[in-house]
């Protein structure tokens, strides 16, 4: 059986396995998630995965990228999930197999006992702040694949209130990573150490080591931005030897490019080499269109 994850992080479980998706895929899936059981147009779909400038090739990128979404589903037993509509793709999905549908049927539920005055049976239903901070959580991953960092920052803070007023250590700490990536993108470096030094902390209190991984690269990250190569890379291993214990192989592949640039930094071209070659071995593996990019990035060492 299939169960997709959107309240969080978009992640695929098919007959308790964790499926491996490049982060094309991820966004692509996310899109059909938040509008299961109906039509998502082509048009819509290139427009949320080209925000800025849209290719000529965009509309066959997007249809690739459902046909690797579709194998991997195939793959994993569950060929059905997706169908191909006139002008677009439909998820189909039930409470069952989609964590945001069955949100919506307690959350329903518990409005229904209100109204009949069950009191008991609707606080259990509606103070259910985990979920509602998960909605949130996904919410600012969308934004940020957008590029609208202010907005998915603001949906980051209001989860983060969530999961503390839910006593939710993994989930804070999800969020505080997060924010330290993003504030890398704005240029606000030292907010990032702060926010993933923090994220650390909280998934060493819980003893998440594929949450440590993420991190420790988020901190290579803010490190690489404020010129600090050195210190990025040593952060960088300790990223990558937590992510490879826990199996993370996308926040793998993505730490293993940023490796290579840090090196690439120092003018440690062999290194670079090295590190983006080792990245690209993931995201073949992955079926990533990512890995065309750093095919260049290799390519253009070489000149």
């Amino acid at each position: 059986m299939v169960r997709f994850q959107i309240l969080g992080r978009v992640e695929l479980n098919a007959g308790g396995q964790m499926l491996d998706l490049g982060r094309r895929q991820r966004e692509l899936l996310a899109v059909l998630l938040l509008r299961a059981n109906e039509t998502v147009t082509l048009d819509h779909l290139v427009e949320f995965s080209f925000s800025g400038r849209v290719p000529p090739s965009a509309r066959r990128q997007v249809q690739n990228t459902a046909g690797r979404l579709r194998k991997a589903l195939t793959a994993a037993g569950c060929p059905d999930v997706i169908t191909t509509m006139a002008g677009g793709y439909a998820l189909n999905a039930g409470p069952e197999t989609l964590d945001l549908l069955e949100w919506a049927e307690h959350l329903q539920a518990g409005r229904q006992a209100a109204a009949q005055g069950r009191e008991r049976e609707a606080a259990a239903s509606q103070t259910d702040k985990e979920g509602q901070a998960e909605a949130h959580h996904t919410l600012a991953w969308i934004y940020r694949q957008r590029g609208d960092f202010d907005e998915a920052i603001r949906h980051m803070r209001l989860a983060l209130d969530l999961y503390r007023a839910a006593d939710v250590p993994h989930g804070q700490a999800d969020i505080f990573n997060g924010l330290g990536f993003l504030y890398v993108e704005l240029g606000e470096c030292h907010q990032a150490l702060r926010c993933c030094g923090q994220a650390l902390a909280l998934f060493q209190q819980v003893e998440n080591l594929q949450g440590q991984g993420q991190a420790w690269a988020g901190l290579g990250y803010a490190h690489h931005h404020l010129g600090r190569h050195d210190d990025a890379i040593t952060r960088y291993h300790q990223a990558l030897e937590l992510l490879r214990v826990g199996r993370d192989r996308a926040t793998e592949a993505e730490t293993l490019v940023h490796l290579g640039d840090a090196y690439a930094a120092l003018r440690s071209d062999q290194s670079a080499r090295q590190a983006w070659q080792d990245a690209l071995t993931v995201l073949d593996e992955l079926g990533s269109p990512d890995a065309e990019h750093v095919r260049a990035k290799l390519h253009g060492s070489r000149q």
